[in-house]
């Protein structure tokens, strides 16, 4: 049997390494940089009655996208990397009492399709909370829609505490 002594392995291109302490034998990730973003709508955005209307995440959270895999002009995230993405989403939505009775929806999409999406009764303003799971390839695409059932126009808040959505790799995939 060979033994190999290490105490430090570096990528060639210098961009991560893979430290071996002497003393303890506990690795330490240097680098590691885990496919990951994190936004939210600045400002508020109208949802049009009876219309699907995709969100656009305009801003992003400090070091919240390593990989600038999020286009904040399109509210959209291409994953880098193929695998298991742990996605989640608040959107706070303005509801004025004359709207006050009416649906409103908000869904998670794939590819430009809806996989599911949940409804709430508004009787006042309210939260859209969701959370999901989702295989991804390289290239694949998610997005947020919001939906709207008043005679008038509702609105997305905006503010970093207001609205914002999240994703990260939980699980690469070869």
């Amino acid at each position: 049997m060979s033994t190999l002594n290490v105490t430090n392995i570096k990528a060639a291109d210098g961009t991560s390494s893979l430290s071996i302490a002497n003393s303890t034998g506990f690795i330490d990730l240097k680098k590691q940089q885990v496919p990951m973003f994190s936004v939210y709508r600045s400002t508020a955005q109208n949802i049009n009655q009876n219309a699907w209307t995709k969100v656009v995440w305009n801003a992003e959270y400090t070091d919240g996208d390593p990989d600038n895999a999020f286009d904040t002009t399109n509210g959209r995230y291409v994953a880098p990397v193929k695998g298991w993405y742990h996605l989640s989403f608040l959107c706070s939505m303005d509801v004025s009492s004359a709207d006050s009775g009416h649906n409103n929806y908000s869904s998670m999409n794939k590819n430009g399709s809806q996989l599911n999406y949940q409804e709430f009764y508004s009787i006042a303003s309210h939260r859209h909370t969701h959370t999901f799971l989702m295989n991804m390839d390289v290239g694949d695409y998610c997005e947020v829609s919001c939906y709207n059932t008043s005679a008038n126009v509702n609105n997305i808040r905006g503010g970093v505490n207001e609205s914002q959505f999240h994703g990260f790799l939980v699980r690469a995939l070869a």
